[in-house]
């Protein structure tokens, strides 16, 4: 009863991998939600419950509706129903989840039978793209913040499917904590909420890529893959209207532009900050300054692409091996023959 609320974002987030690995998806994302409802029912049931589902829940039925194609994006003409986003009542079925989208959807439904049928406070927040300055986004997901990272390190970035053009509503993450505020205030029982940036906060990927472009004054390299992942959206904005209806005070701070200059104000930051800190650290073992600069390059490179495997946690390796005397901190590296390879 200690427990005043209880917030599961935990998931196995990438279609392709839940695809090579269902087992092991559907154990993440379905079997360890139920194990926490479970767990809310036997330690502290008047807790709220918040659960991060996907707007991936109702597959790629959005695919179908009324689309056109313009210079940038593809969108719903302004008189469609949906035009306002996907609302709470779109069917989930007869479409193509992928298997990430269908363990989602049996965690999205038992949180909703724990709060109808057990009398849980649960809810379901069908997130679009979620994003903000400390997202660690990666090739499969995470897609600002990814795109941000890549274009600033000066990157090809691989579009995947309907031609860079589709659409994507992005919600920042303090906006959706308020969210999640709004609820623990006011608790429901087995609600659900489509929860995105709706109209205020979307953006195809060819225009994150101009924005980027505009506000940073580079030049972005752009390679599209013809064929799109299973399940993938052409265009995806999530209908807010019930959520504000329910929550009046709630107001969104962020649009698309705020959060990408954001990011990419972050990225710079951190980026500067942790250089000097590896290039000091480097010197201090004896690294001259333009080799501890070369390394430290490297290290952050890995980090911000999201290698962490090769980022700053090998930072301690490489410094009690200098010590060890295993790596030679000051080298003299010779080029003894050149090839046109």
């Amino acid at each position: 009863n200690k427990i005043s609320l209880i917030i599961h974002c935990a998931a196995q987030p990438s279609h392709d991998y839940g695809k090579k690995f269902p087992f092991l998806d559907f154990h993440v994302n379905a079997t360890g939600t139920l194990n926490l409802l479970e767990l809310t029912k036997k330690f502290c049931p008047n807790a709220p419950f918040i659960f991060m589902s996907t707007n991936k829940v109702y597959g790629d039925s959005p695919n179908k509706l009324q689309i056109y194609e313009n210079r940038t994006r593809w969108e719903l003409k302004n008189k469609d129903k949906n035009f306002k986003g996907i609302d709470e009542d779109f069917s989930i079925d007869n479409s193509t989840h992928s298997f990430f989208g269908v363990s989602k959807t049996y965690a999205d439904l038992i949180v909703q039978e724990y709060g109808k049928n057990v009398g849980l406070k649960t809810v379901c927040f069908r997130g679009g793209c979620i994003t903000g300055p400390n997202h660690s986004g990666a090739k499969l997901h995470g897609f600002l913040s990814y795109l941000v990272k890549t274009s600033l390190l000066k990157k090809k970035y691989i579009m995947i499917g309907y031609k860079g053009k589709q659409v994507r509503d992005n919600l920042h993450s303090e906006d959706l904590v308020n969210c999640f505020w709004e609820f623990y205030k006011k608790p429901r029982y087995g609600e659900v909420y489509n929860m995105g940036g709706g109209r205020f906060s979307n953006c195809s990927i060819l225009e994150a890529l101009d924005m980027v472009e505009k506000l940073c004054k580079i030049n972005i390299k752009r390679k599209i893959i013809k064929t799109p992942r299973v399940g993938d959206h052409i265009w995806y904005i999530s209908n807010l209207d019930k959520f504000k209806n329910h929550y009046p005070k709630w107001k969104q701070k962020y649009n698309t532009k705020k959060i990408i200059e954001e990011l990419i104000n972050n990225f710079k930051w951190k980026k500067n900050i942790l250089k000097n800190l590896i290039i000091n650290i480097f010197k201090k073992h004896g690294l001259i300054k333009k080799h501890a600069i070369i390394c430290a390059d490297a290290i952050i490179n890995a980090e911000l692409v999201g290698a962490k495997s090769h980022g700053v946690a090998r930072l301690a390796s490489y410094c009690k091996r200098i010590n060890k005397k295993v790596i030679n901190p000051k080298p003299k590296i010779r080029i003894k023959k050149t090839s046109s390879s």
